[in-house]
């Protein structure tokens, strides 16, 4: 919000619904219930064009993401505010 960007927060995947106006989705890969990947593929097959920022702290195997892979970027924790801003900027 600092930086003019408009956020929707929810604690779980569950918790929210695509917005036509979304243009990034930021999600942990791992979610309680829903996972952070299933989240981000349902998603982009109701959105094609939206980005997805995955981010964790566990090891990532690219290989299981299922959307188009210029679409996406993975974010390790811990990670600083500018390092996600630089990729929004990326991606938008």
């Amino acid at each position: 919000r600092k930086n003019s960007h408009q956020l929707v927060e929810a604690s779980s995947a569950e918790e929210v619904s695509p917005s036509q106006d979304a243009q990034v989705l930021i999600t942990d890969i791992t979610l309680p219930g829903m996972s952070g990947l299933e989240l981000a593929q349902r998603w982009t097959a109701i959105h094609p064009g939206l980005k997805v920022i995955f981010m964790s702290g566990y090891p990532f195997d690219a290989g299981s993401v299922q959307i188009d892979p210029n679409s996406w970027i993975f974010l390790p924790k811990p990670f600083r505010l500018s390092q996600l801003l630089e990729h929004l900027a990326r991606l938008c």
